[in-house]
């Protein structure tokens, strides 16, 4: 058994996904867990998508759940190991052996890895006294609770083994994508601004291809936002509910093909790493960003650079039914390998007593 003593844990959906693979381990009995604040740095502000723990007394390790590729030194300087969700091989393999790949993220929960003692321990909700803030995360935390208020970001309809599905493609496959637009007023910074417009562009081109090339088959649209609406509501889907994470699971089970674009500063998506769960024929926008096993496009995914090429890439697995459930056979064992919460705490925590 493992033993891990936890620094930096806040409540954040970013961290849902390790805290449901370090409560199915310790459910197992693979792994103990203790809660305390290390006097040995101070991380308050480096934000909330952080976990840091020390393995067995001795090894310490930072969980770095960001979007973005940057690397916090602080916190690099204090770890022999440091996971990163978003990877990129060149450049963190020249800036330190330290920085591994952590694997795909989507925001999952499982049985409570210590969330009473979390609470508690944790100094800056204690520091905030925000009550609300407080019943919000025990409301979310809480199966019972968030399924009769049917709370979309709640444990309930995000319970790990919700996205889980097998290998069974259809011979009139469906594709679904359904996803939001970023709003874009009020950025004065140009590079994220860009980004965002950029962002949006690929979506709603895609939508519109996606609609014309497959009327039948293609289930999809922009989350009915204000902004969206306003800016982008040839793309909208007016009817909220479908948005909602119980309503949308049923159609992504339903689908054989899922559709993923690029996320905020250029990171894998949650939704790459629902539709591998759930074992599905992925077509997405090309990776930045790289994940441990052999996880490469052609094989779980075709990769695409435009709209012209995400409908191509659709169309060849639409017409391809062995392609289709090949594809789907390999998300399927690269979950069960490398990706199921569980599975992925453990490999990092394996990976974390080889690294030198």
């Amino acid at each position: 058994m493992h033993s891990l003593t936890f620094h930096h844990y806040e409540d954040t959906h970013h961290l849902t996904q390790l805290y449901a693979g370090i409560g199915l381990l310790a459910k197992k009995g693979l792994v103990r867990c203790a809660y305390e604040r290390s006097p040995a740095y101070q991380i308050l502000g480096f934000g909330a998508q952080l976990l840091t723990l020390t393995l067995n007394g001795q090894r310490k390790i930072a969980y770095d759940m960001d979007d973005s590729d940057r690397v916090i030194p602080e916190i690099l300087q204090w770890s022999e190991v440091y996971f990163k969700r978003s990877y990129a091989r060149e450049r963190h393999g020249r800036l330190s052996a330290k920085i591994q790949p952590l694997g795909l993220y989507y925001m999952s929960y499982a049985p409570r890895m210590g969330l009473g003692r979390r609470l508690l321990k944790n100094g800056r909700s204690a520091l905030r006294g925000n009550i609300a803030d407080l019943v919000k995360v025990l409301a979310l935390h809480s199966r019972l609770v968030s399924w009769l208020f049917a709370l979309k970001g709640g444990s309930s309809v995000n319970w790990y083994r919700r996205f889980e599905g097998s290998p069974n493609p259809s011979r009139e496959p469906k594709i679904i994508f359904l996803t939001q637009v970023w709003n874009t007023q009020n950025i004065t910074d140009r590079q994220i601004l860009e980004e965002r417009l950029d962002i949006n562009k690929m979506r709603c081109e895609c939508i519109a291809m996606l609609r014309r090339e497959f009327p039948q088959q293609f289930f999809g649209g922009i989350y009915p936002s204000d902004y969206a609406r306003t800016v982008h509501g040839n793309y909208v889907i007016p009817d909220r509910r479908v948005f909602h994470k119980k309503a949308y699971l049923a159609l992504m089970h339903n689908s054989d093909i899922g559709i993923a674009t690029m996320g905020l500063f250029g990171s894998n998506g949650g939704k790459l790493g629902e539709y591998v769960a759930a074992s599905k024929a992925i077509v997405s926008e090309r990776l930045r960003y790289q994940v441990p096993g052999d996880f490469s496009s052609g094989l779980n995914y075709l990769s695409f650079a435009t709209p012209e090429e995400c409908v191509a890439q659709v169309r060849r697995l639409v017409d391809d039914f062995d392609l289709r459930l090949a594809m789907m056979q390999r998300n399927h064992q690269y979950y069960s390998s490398y990706l199921r919460p569980d599975v992925l705490v453990w490999n990092s925590l394996q990976k974390a007593m080889e690294v030198q």
